[in-house]
């Protein structure tokens, strides 16, 4: 047994907080540290003051400063139990209002004298219970505190379970099934068992524990006991006390013995719980075990929480140190400066997805890491949950594919070029005359040599983004000459398509650092998509102006890395075309992405020019989005840094 002093904290009480404090006042191994009462001049303030016991209005003067083991609540309030609960430890064992009464009753009527072994074996099972082990061990110790003070020789404790009930005897004689099973028959019609628990139906996991050498003969159940172990209103189980000898329990053993079995119903309730995370922490390492891709988890203080085996196989840990820092186990800078960007960034939009080589014995891995931040209730940021997986093969496929179309781009280059010199000649009549007929297919086969030209062009600017050889020409330049060429280039297409183009610009538009060549592309495809949507008699508007990232956010455009304070050229081209519907916008500026509706598939395409304004924009530091809605026009935007 613990010989340890046990520290209690009184809050609120009448009359009877006055005599308990007298009664404490000077016991072996409990010492108050604290009253708080609502009042100064209340019974237990005054007689705190009277015995020099510290005390005050405010009880977290006491919580979190004062190391305390028990805390008798008496002031009858229901919601300031709760809010006790939460404050205090999970070591601190909480007496509610209705034990504290008991208490101070039992306190109020006998002498100091009288009360001393009573409060001091309450001492003593409080102290058995927060030893920290589990329930089994617990009716042992029972036992043994229990029958230093009664003639006991049976102990019975009963935990309702919701798959089956837990039913542990102890006794100083050999138990025998025979004996369970008349200690069940005895709990049954002793006490009201059977009403509030499920007693026939219900499984018992049986431990019956003998304290003596064998030969010893059975307890008689002659004087038999039972407490009901209530938490809020609902019971737990029974804890029951037998001796064959006659013996009598005065109203006051009766007392103290109840507010124990309270006691012992919190230390069940919260067992029950304690297996439950148990079992739930099992359940999920098996889980995560089994996964193929790796997790991680690192709490507020960039400690290592979790990790799974994938995790430490795709990070080359050997040893992980859980609850220590996450440098003791990685020591590679790039995840800590993940780890920098999302704090930084907050818990708005704060996914971030990088993909890091890793050196794994001599050999790079390819690792995609994808960060989540995890929010407390309050919606602070409690740590973050990385996910990994190896996509090596994944990317040695694409960059194998990039080579390949850019390899079949330039090779089908040279004989298309020579097919579109011979088409021209004879279209010119350079070759020789041809009928009327003959020109017809003639122009047919040009119009589709521009579009196959077209196409091998964007499978080489897609190949050339894919691996890193496009590279900018920038200058400062006015966007205002950017727009002119564009039209310019645009201008007997539109005219052909009956659709109007026309300019809006801001009065002052600064100049932007660009690759006027590469944003001249990003407009003409832009245009050329807004002229081929747009029927007959429709227009299509160019417009520019200078906006600060604050107001970008206030349009609801989810762009995570604009920076509020910065200014930006914001350029827009819309149309009065067919639209686009809100299904259909996540697929445009995907790689060969394109519309299904029937509108749109008479007009064809490659499906790689939105993606390629894409790559370009971004590539300048800006972003590109479209607001449309179907049969009112589309209206794309893309935004430069000034």
């Amino acid at each position: 047994m613990s010989s340890k002093n046990t520290k209690i904290l009184i809050v609120g009480g009448g009359d009877g907080a006055g005599n308990l404090l007298e009664l404490f006042e000077g016991m072996q191994g409990i010492s108050v540290v604290g009253v708080s009462d609502t009042r100064r001049d209340s019974p237990v303030m005054l007689a705190a003051e009277k015995l020099g016991i510290k005390s005050s209005l405010n009880v977290a003067d006491f919580i979190g400063r004062e190391k305390i083991d028990v805390i008798i609540e008496a002031s009858g309030s229901k919601e300031y139990q709760k809010i006790l609960e939460q404050l205090a430890s999970k070591n601190t064992k909480i007496v509610d209002s209705h034990a504290a009464k008991i208490i101070f009753d039992v306190a109020a009527k006998k002498e100091k004298g009288e009360k001393i072994d009573q409060f001091g074996m309450i001492n003593k099972l409080v102290s058995t219970l927060s030893a920290g082990t589990d329930i089994n061990n617990v009716a042992v110790l029972l036992y043994d505190v229990l029958k230093g003070y009664y003639p006991i020789d049976v102990l019975v404790l009963l935990i309702k379970g919701e798959i089956q009930h837990e039913l542990m005897i102890v006794s100083d004689s050999v138990l025998d099934d025979r004996f369970v099973s008349r200690i069940i028959l005895t709990m049954k019609k002793r006490t009201n068992v059977g009403e509030v628990m499920d007693f026939n139906r219900k499984k018992f996991n049986t431990i019956a524990t003998s304290m003596s050498r064998k030969g010893a003969p059975l307890p008689r159940l002659n004087n038999v006991m039972g407490f009901p172990l209530s938490v809020a209103g609902n019971i737990n189980g029974y804890l029951m006390i037998s001796s064959a000898s006659c013996f009598d329990l005065t109203d006051d053993d009766i007392a103290v013995m109840g507010v124990f079995a309270h006691t012992l119903s919190m230390f069940a309730d919260y067992e029950k719980i304690r297996r439950r995370i148990a079992d739930s922490k099992i359940r999920l390492e098996s889980m995560l075990g089994s996964m193929g891709e790796g997790v991680m988890a690192v709490n507020a203080k960039q400690e290592l929480t979790l990790i799974n085996r994938a995790a430490r196989e795709l990070l080359s840990i050997n040893k992980a140190g859980y609850f220590r820092p996450l440098w003791e186990s990685i020591n590679d800078r790039r995840i800590f400066d993940l780890l920098k960007e999302l704090s930084e960034t907050g818990t708005e939009g704060s996914t971030i997805k990088k993909e890091i080589t890793i050196e794994q014995s001599g050999v790079p891995r390819v690792i995609n890491f994808k960060v989540n931040p995890t929010l407390d209730i309050a919606g602070n940021i409690a740590g973050w949950i990385f996910l990994l997986s190896d996509i090596t093969k994944e990317k040695e496929v694409d960059r194998m594919k990039s080579e390949f179309i850019s390899t079949t781009s330039h090779e089908l280059r040279t004989p298309l070029t020579a097919i579109k010199e011979s088409i021209t000649l004879i279209r010119d009549g350079t070759a020789g005359a041809i009928s009327k007929e003959q020109s017809r297919f003639v122009e047919i086969a040009a119009r589709n040599i521009d579009r196959l030209a077209q196409l091998i062009s964007d499978l080489l600017d897609i190949s050339r983004i894919e691996t890193g050889k496009l590279h900018l020409t920038k200058s400062l330049v006015r966007i205002e000459s950017l727009f002119e060429q564009a039209r310019s280039t645009m201008e007997l297409i539109a005219k052909n398509a009956k659709v109007a183009i026309s300019f809006r610009m801001d009065c002052e538009i600064p100049e932007v650092m660009c690759d006027p060549d590469r944003i001249i592309q990003v407009l003409v495809n832009l245009l050329s998509n807004a002229v081929k949507f747009t029927p007959g008699g429709g227009t299509v508007t160019i417009s520019a102006s200078v906006v600060d990232g604050a107001k970008l956010r206030r349009l609801k455009v989810s762009l995570e890395k604009i920076a509020a304070s910065e200014r930006y050229v914001l350029v827009s081209v819309k149309d009065t075309g067919i639209g686009i519907s809100a299904s259909d916008v996540p697929k445009l500026f995907r790689r060969f992405g394109q519309v299904d509706g029937s509108l749109t598939r008479k007009v064809g395409g490659t499906g790689l020019g939105l993606s390629i304004c894409k790559e370009l924009v971004e590539m300048h530091g800006g972003i590109i989005w479209v607001k449309s809605s179907e049969r009112k026009g589309s209206a794309f935007n893309f935004i430069l840094p000034v």
